[in-house]
């Protein structure tokens, strides 16, 4: 699967890390509303195996995200 976004990744998003969503809680006029509240909310999407400035790819995907879910990463601790 490969998410492609609109703006430039952070420069710290590697191959090995992983990717996650958080899901659309609230959609409004202005924008779309998130729970951050707990990471309990967020799900797992894989672990990132291609990297480029607007896209990662993640081959295993355990959790596929759907259109404006919000996508984040953290670092691997494995």
């Amino acid at each position: 699967m490969i998410i492609t976004f609109q703006e430039p990744l952070n420069v710290s998003v590697q191959v090995g890390d992983l990717a996650w969503y958080l899901p659309i809680t609230q959609q409004g006029v202005t924008g779309n509303t998130y729970d951050t509240s707990n990471m309990d909310n967020a799900f797992l999407i894989g672990e990132i195996d291609q990297v480029t400035t607007f896209s990662i790819s993640v081959t295993n995907v355990i959790n596929p995200p759907l259109a404006g879910f919000f996508i984040m990463f953290s670092k691997n601790d494995e």
